[in-house]
């Protein structure tokens, strides 16, 4: 019966696999009709229904070579076999109580992993589709990280068990998922179920919506007029000049007013579905929150883009399905998974340029699996302890800004000093990266 199961488990993961790659050159701003499943492009060979099977498929299509290029099969075929692999080891993994101590695993059976299993799986199935268009373009479309956050948000709600496990002592030792409040052991807040709870739902819903739309922000005419020029460009997207958005405002507006719906009837029906909610909306909000200030901080340091906007995307994504915490835990683990990522870009693109989407794919992966020494060795009292966490951000974004804005003032000695007075801006550019 388990070798049946993790077969199961595996050629579903090979289906996702699938879907992933589609997701890869069908959500890319380049599109490119690689993947069996999107229509081939005009003059290409039409496809037979075996070249959709997973990696049987991919064999079948080095057919294809001369026109997508030699070896192209490879990374995706490579992709469906890692995830569902991948998959089949993260269900034994967490089945067998792998996000707990040694000391602690009576606390659980298999069944109670079920729920986090199936989050964690769609989560790493995104950010895998996200990292490789990142590569391929330094970019990661709303397509993957709006309606996989939406997904998500299903998915943590109907299923409140789902979220990463917490162990305290309440007269004995208890396991339960790690809601907005750091403490277990402390009762979850009445004034989180009253208006008051609803209002911070509703507020981060409405700020997130308000951050994806596609409008024109600026501060160069003051603040009144940069608000009524934000609003002008939502109403009037032009559609003569930017057909792209013709039908994008009715949609936003519609998904804005069921979102806000269902989350008003959440907490009215109250309870783990209400609590487990609002856990991944805190979450959203920390995570993106975080990367906009880094993204305002290095612009006002650099006066250039310091994190695209496509991270602040993606870590919503991973706020919703983490929490809060394993959230913020995500973005400082991201740069020692980029030393990986570096290495392994350099020596397969040769390119300079390192796309940051990864790093927090990666570190995401990382904090899943070392979350027994992240959160109960590391960073439980931590977190735990009032204002703490607030304070220390803050601290850092400061931080960094005016690391970044010093940066700035002494660059240009700093590389004239060691390249010579003669370095031009391209030079310097390429020395800067």
């Amino acid at each position: 019966m388990i070798l049946l199961r993790d077969l199961l488990i595996f050629i579903v993961g090979l289906g996702v696999g699938s879907l992933i790659n589609a997701a890869i050159y069908g959500l890319a701003y380049d599109w490119r009709p690689i993947s069996p499943w999107l229509t081939p492009a005009k003059g290409n060979p039409k496809r037979i229904w075996l070249d959709c099977l997973p990696i049987v498929g991919w064999i079948l299509l080095r057919r294809e070579e001369k026109i997508h290029g030699r070896w192209f099969w490879i990374r995706p075929l490579l992709i469906e076999l890692a995830y569902a692999a991948g998959m089949v080891w993260l269900f034994h993994f967490e089945t067998n109580n792998g996000l707990l101590s040694a000391n602690h695993a009576f606390l659980a059976v298999a069944s109670d992993w079920y729920p986090m299993f199936a989050v964690h799986a769609v989560l790493i199935a995104l950010l895998t589709a996200a990292t490789f268009i990142d590569f391929d373009e330094l970019m990661i479309p709303d397509a993957i990280t709006l309606w996989g956050a939406i997904l998500l948000l299903i998915m943590t709600t109907a299923m409140p068990t789902s979220h990463l496990p917490s162990v305290f002592n309440k007269g004995g030792l208890v396991m339960e998922p790690l809601l907005l409040h750091s403490k277990p052991e402390v009762l979850w807040p009445n004034m989180l179920d009253e208006w008051q709870g609803l209002a911070i739902g509703l507020g981060i819903l409405w700020l997130w919506w308000a951050a994806i739309q596609h409008g024109t922000a600026t501060l160069r005419y003051g603040w009144l007029k940069s608000v009524s020029l934000y609003i002008e460009s939502l109403v009037r997207l032009r559609p003569k000049h930017r057909p792209k958005y013709r039908n994008l405002l009715p949609a936003q507006i519609l998904l804005f007013v069921l979102m806000s719906a269902a989350t008003a009837a959440v907490w009215f029906y109250g309870g783990k579905h209400w609590h487990s909610l609002l856990t991944s909306l805190v979450g959203l909000g920390t995570a993106g929150g975080l990367v906009w200030a880094v993204r305002v901080g290095g612009w006002i340091g650099l006066r250039k883009e310091a994190m695209g906007f496509g991270d602040a995307t993606l870590m919503t994504m991973v706020g919703v399905a983490l929490g809060w915490q394993a959230s913020l835990l995500v973005f400082f683990v991201s740069p020692f998974a980029a030393v990986i990522i570096a290495v392994l870009n350099a020596i397969i693109t040769r390119r300079p340029h390192i796309p940051f989407g990864p790093y927090l794919s990666l570190a995401a992966v990382i904090v899943i699996v070392a979350w027994v020494a992240l959160w109960e060795h590391y960073s439980r009292d931590f977190f735990a302890m009032p204002g703490l966490v607030p304070s220390m951000l803050v601290s850092f974004i400061l931080a960094m800004t005016g690391l970044l804005w010093l940066w700035r003032l002494i660059k240009p000695y700093v590389l004239t000093l060691i390249f010579g007075p003669e370095i031009d801006d391209d030079s310097e550019s390429k020395h800067a990266r």
